[in-house]
């Protein structure tokens, strides 16, 4: 996360300006796949579609109540699972960018946190979310709007691996 924050200002030079006018979810979904194309450019059209279906007109404003992060990650689930049905070329371009070694400990996640959870159901998957954040991001609650925004980039973009990996 704090890498993000620290290199964005170098990531922006020479950047088209509408790129850089971006709700600052998308800038931030961007930095998370470096070196993935074609995972970042699938990931923002996800990302700029929920933001068109919230409404969301201002930078300073994207849902991420707890609520809203059930929201998020229903949808997540929805797009993985719509992709994989409608777009398996796509899907398997992404799974192919990630490499072997990565995949396998993407899969291994999923796996494990679906069943501590206890099922797919975004109310079961949300405290097991933010147990991972905790453990693999350090980041427990919140403590800024840009720490709010990671969280929701998180649980969405884990969210959408799960039809991906497993058994969605």
């Amino acid at each position: 996360m704090s890498r993000v924050w620290i290199q964005a200002p170098r990531n922006a030079v020479g950047k088209p300006v509408a790129e850089l006018l971006e709700h600052p979810l998308l800038r931030l979904a961007r930095e998370m796949y470096p070196g993935q194309p074609v995972q970042c450019k699938t990931m923002l059209e996800f990302f700029r579609g929920r933001l068109r279906v919230l409404d969301v007109r201002s930078e300073n404003h994207c849902p991420a109540s707890e609520t809203d992060l059930l929201d998020w990650i229903a949808a997540g689930l929805q797009y993985g699972a719509l992709l994989k049905e409608e777009s398996p070329d796509l899907v398997e371009q992404i799974l192919e960018e990630c490499g072997d070694g990565i995949l396998r400990g993407v899969r291994k996640g999923v796996r494990q946190l679906i069943a501590k959870a206890g099922g797919l159901a975004p109310a079961r998957l949300l405290p097991q979310l933010k147990l991972w954040q905790k453990t693999y991001h350090d980041l427990e609650q919140p403590r800024f709007y840009g720490e709010e925004l990671a969280r929701v980039v998180y649980f969405a973009d884990f969210a959408v691996w799960i039809p991906w990996t497993c058994c969605a």
